[in-house]
């Protein structure tokens, strides 16, 4: 599983194309159960295929998303696993006799790269397509829970309190990796402040009732919490893809 140069060099091209295929398919397919009641209308490139509300330029975008942060998980992998076996390389090397204060230190720096390296072998051991495709069905279903708690009028903070709780245990089920819950983080932030740029910029879409407005434009306070409890799909997707190639 570890990326080292030359697996860049070998399954990048065809790990990069097919998860940017992955996200020009499924990803608007997960984005549509939003459409369905009407959280946001796409004013630029709109397209109505069946019961999906979308716009030419999701594709695009939800490809190179996929594709972006679904290569970082086999580099921060095979990152923490070298990270990790060589602080406890380095921890075997110092006497706990001779440590001092050092020694002392060692103890919860020793637990956090015992941490870091078990969770990381125990998320890409699991990761294969049954794993992925049970991810995505929760992904998929957490976005239509916050769906029927939109149409049903239910207060913003309400629905963000559950989607949180909602987030943390799919991380904990489905990721578990300390790797997981920085992309996570980093994505429920970034993902949201591109899409205020996106609207402000081009005009692409917009939210039909945003309680959180920046220059103009705005969406449901909520919404950051889609974006993290949607990056353990691409955790499990990038991973298993990356051992099958």
């Amino acid at each position: 599983m570890q990326a080292d140069a030359p697996q860049w060099k070998r399954k990048a091209p065809n790990f990069i194309a097919i998860m940017f295929l992955l996200g020009a398919t499924v990803g608007p397919a997960i984005d549509g159960i939003h459409g369905q009641v009407h959280l946001l209308t796409y004013d630029k490139a709109p397209l109505i295929l069946g019961n999906l509300h979308t716009s030419a330029w999701v594709f695009a975008l939800l490809g190179a998303f996929y594709a972006t942060i679904g290569a970082c998980f086999p580099a921060l992998d095979a990152l923490a696993l070298r990270q990790g076996s060589g602080g406890a390389w380095e921890a075997g090397r110092t006497s706990p006799e001779g440590g001092g204060d050092d020694a002392g230190q060692e103890e919860p720096d020793q637990a956090q790269d015992g941490w870091l390296i078990t969770a990381t072998q125990r998320a890409v051991s699991r990761a294969d397509a049954g794993h992925a495709a049970l991810s995505l069905g929760v992904v998929a279903g957490l976005h239509q829970l916050s769906s029927v708690l939109y149409a049903a009028g239910v207060p913003y903070h309400e629905i963000g309190a559950d989607l949180a709780a909602a987030a943390a245990l799919n991380w904990l089920l489905f990721d578990g990796t300390p790797q997981g819950l920085a992309l996570a983080a980093l994505c429920g932030i970034g993902a949201p402040t591109s899409e205020l740029f996106l609207m402000k910029l081009l005009g692409l879409w917009h939210y039909e009732a945003p309680d959180l407005v920046v220059a103009g434009v705005g969406l449901p306070s909520w919404v950051p919490w889609c974006y993290f409890f949607y990056t353990a799909w691409l955790a499990n997707a990038a991973r298993a893809l990356w051992k099958h190639l």
